[in-house]
C-alpha cells in the first residue's frame, strides 16, 4: 500500500471513530439530560459529569470539521 493510501485509510478510520464517539456521547447526553431525570433535584457531580460530555463532544466535533477541512 502506497504512503498516501495509507494516510487515507486512517483519516477515514479516524474519521469513523469520530462519528462513532460523537454519536455514543451524543446518545448519553440525550439519555442523561436532567430534563429527562426522575429527581426534582439533580446532584451537582451529575451536573458537572454532563458539562464535562457536553464539552467533550464539542471538541470532538471540532476535531472531525477540522479533519474535513484538511
Amino acid at each position: 500500500m502506497s504512503n498516501r493510501a495509507s494516510h487515507l485509510t486512517q483519516a477515514l478510520a479516524l474519521r469513523m471513530d469520530l462519528d462513532e464517539s460523537i454519536e455514543s456521547l451524543s446518545k448519553w447526553l440525550d439519555e442523561t439530560s436532567p430534563a429527562d431525570s426522575d429527581q426534582p433535584q439533580a446532584d451537582a457531580s451529575r451536573h458537572e459529569r454532563l458539562a464535562w460530555h457536553y464539552g467533550y463532544l464539542i471538541a470532538l466535533r471540532d476535531v472531525r470539521e477540522l479533519l474535513a477541512a484538511a
